[in-house]
């Protein structure tokens, strides 16, 4: 079981954040409120269980999420705070736009030293 959103209006990852009570995607707790979701995420539904593997949560593909899309745009969500949102999230970042310009040795850059 996952939440993936589209760019569809009401189908957002980040607009389920900010109704549990963040005032923005990106601002403080934002980690945390992704790991209550994906907490909920793994123990709800008709599979629900005490502890589930695999993919199970909210996928955070920003390409693709219209509030995190807002969130970017408004400065209110990063890099860093993206990576900091994937210690909670087995499925990682996806569908990231970065700048056509950006060198190769800027995207292939190992920040895990």
């Amino acid at each position: 079981m996952s939440l993936a959103p589209t760019p569809a209006i009401g189908d957002s990852v980040a607009e389920i954040l900010e109704e549990i009570g963040l005032e923005r995607v990106g601002a403080p707790g934002t980690t945390a409120a992704l790991a209550l979701l994906n907490d909920q995420v793994k123990k709800g539904g008709v599979m629900a269980s005490s502890y589930v593997g695999g993919l199970s949560g909210a996928f955070i593909p920003v390409s693709e999420d219209q509030g995190m899309i807002d969130a970017v745009a408004m400065g209110a969500l990063n890099l860093e705070k993206l990576e900091a949102m994937t210690c909670v999230c087995s499925v990682g970042l996806d569908m990231i736009a970065i700048p056509g310009d950006t060198p190769a040795t800027t995207i292939s850059r190992n920040y895990c030293r």
